[in-house]
């Protein structure tokens, strides 16, 4: 499986107002739990409960302030912000072309068939996400052609 793009971790002195009131909201949640070198399951899920929110977000933040202290928790932005997210047009005729030429492929077998060509073409392949909506496209494309 690919590593998790991360983005990196802000100094404290670069965060605005809002970030830097959520940083320090984060560490209070935190609480004791944070300086305790052993923490026990019960222990995260009681102070979650406590502040209203999960525990996988408590372990979360415990991770980030153990692994760069303060600044750990402080909201930083998507890894992938800005990136594609969009089915290129290049990969929409890669899909069209593979449905067109074999009709009764099922959605499942052209899918990946179009991840098989997009790896080939160094293109990045669709997600499984992304499917569900060129699936629809790609109807549309053959009954027009049909018709």
């Amino acid at each position: 499986m690919p590593q998790r793009k991360t983005s990196p971790v802000p100094a404290l002195g670069a965060l605005h107002d809002r970030a830097l009131e959520e940083t320090f909201r984060r560490r209070e949640l935190l609480g004791d739990l944070a300086t305790q070198p052993k923490v026990s399951r019960a222990e995260i899920e009681a102070r979650a409960k406590e502040g209203g929110i999960a525990p996988s977000t408590l372990w979360l933040y415990l991770k980030q302030y153990r692994d760069a202290g303060l600044s750990g928790l402080a909201p930083r932005e998507r890894a992938d912000k800005g990136g594609h997210h969009r089915i290129s047009e290049h990969m929409h005729e890669i899909i069209r072309g593979v449905r067109f030429s074999q009709v009764n492929r099922s959605v499942r077998s052209v899918y990946q068939a179009v991840c098989q060509k997009a790896r080939t073409l160094g293109e990045p392949a669709p997600s499984e996400w992304q499917k569900s909506s060129w699936r629809t496209d790609v109807t549309m494309s053959f009954v027009i052609a049909t018709r």
